[in-house]
C-alpha cells in the first residue's frame, strides 16, 4: 500500500501522456469552429436540445474546448480548465 503513495518517475510522465492527448483529442473537437458547416449542424443540434442562445453558445462551447484544451495540454492551470470542460460536456 506505501508504494502507491510514493513517488514514481514513470508513474508521472505515464500521467503526463495521458494529460497531453486527451488535451489535443480536445483540441481536435474545438477545432471544428473553423468550419461553418460543422459549427452550423453543431447550433442544430442545441437548437433541437433546446439549449438557449444556441448560436452563442456553440461558439463558447468550441472556444472552451480549444484554450482549456491547450490547458490541460501544457499543464496550466489543469484543475481550473477542467470546469469549463466539464461544463461543456455535460
Amino acid at each position: 500500500m506505501t508504494k502507491l503513495f510514493q513517488p514514481n518517475a514513470k508513474l508521472h510522465m505515464g500521467l503526463d501522456v495521458i494529460r497531453m492527448l486527451i488535451g489535443g483529442i480536445i483540441i481536435s473537437f474545438g477545432i471544428e469552429i473553423l468550419s461553418a458547416e460543422q459549427l452550423a449542424g453543431y447550433t442544430e443540434w442545441l437548437t433541437k436540445v433546446g439549449v438557449p442562445f444556441p448560436g452563442f453558445m456553440a461558439y463558447v462551447g468550441k472556444v472552451a474546448e480549444v484554450l482549456c484544451g491547450a490547458l490541460l495540454s501544457i499543464g496550466l492551470f489543469t484543475r481550473i480548465s477542467s470546469i469549463p470542460l466539464i461544463a461543456t460536456m455535460f
